[in-house]
């Protein structure tokens, strides 16, 4: 016999308890490690995020950021422990992070704020969120709260969740700037630029490159495939 029941959901389904599908604003976060993850060898980034929910109005998450980074300032960024520029691992939850966080809407944001190593770079950004299956290690799956829809940064206007281009008179937005790149960092990426076959082959060489990882708008370009056409020239 079918009992009939007021919900849409699958009164059969389990769900994980944790909160799922809100709104919330990254209010503060910092770079820490926890002794109960990886016996405290793995740097966290762990944002705070003020939601929509009335039950859980503060959620706060712990993001492993993969292995061999180091904490500096207090837990406001963090460097590669081998002192060279290097990326996050696209299998790590800070990596997922990124890549659901661009998918979103948030990439050119994300970009002109800084780098994602920083703290302040995160902080004032509000997302919808939801718990998504990904498969880790082993073939396990879990539940990941990630972003899936960017809706602006506290403060700045927006339009459909971002800050609406520049145009450059032609609909288009303009090139990355670069006044705020070193003359010999610009010439080490146009060389690597010319050198590289593949936008990817030029990021792998660009993030070697001494003074690439620290500057904003070398960042921005580097990540830009548009700037690494108009470099190979």
């Amino acid at each position: 016999m079918t009992t009939a029941t007021d919900t849409e959901l699958d009164p059969y389904g389990l769900s994980s308890g944790l909160p799922d599908d809100f709104i919330g604003e990254i209010t503060d976060a910092v770079f820490s490690t926890d002794a109960a993850y990886n016996n405290g060898d793995t740097v966290l980034f762990c944002p705070d995020l003020k939601t929509d929910l009335d039950d859980r109005p503060l959620v706060s998450e712990k993001i492993s950021t993969g292995t061999g980074w180091e904490i500096l300032d207090g837990g406001a960024r963090i460097v590669a422990e081998s002192g060279k520029a290097r990326q996050f691992n696209r299998s790590s939850k800070m990596g997922l992070l990124i890549q659901h966080a661009i998918e979103a809407g948030a990439g050119d944001v994300l970009r002109g704020r800084g780098l994602p190593t920083d703290v302040s770079t995160w902080i004032g950004l509000t997302f919808k969120w939801v718990r998504k299956p990904i498969k880790g290690f082993n073939d396990e799956v879990k539940d990941v709260l990630l972003p899936s829809e960017f809706l602006g940064v506290k403060g700045e206007a927006s339009t459909n969740g971002s800050a609406p281009a520049a145009s450059n008179g032609n609909g288009a937005a303009p090139a990355v700037s670069t006044a705020d790149i070193p003359a010999k960092v610009l010439a080490k990426l146009t060389a690597a630029a010319k050198k590289a076959g593949t936008h990817d082959e030029f990021m792998e060489a660009a993030f070697d490159i001494d003074g690439v990882d620290d500057n904003a708008a070398a960042v921005a370009l580097v990540s830009d495939e548009a700037q690494y056409v108009a470099l190979k020239g």
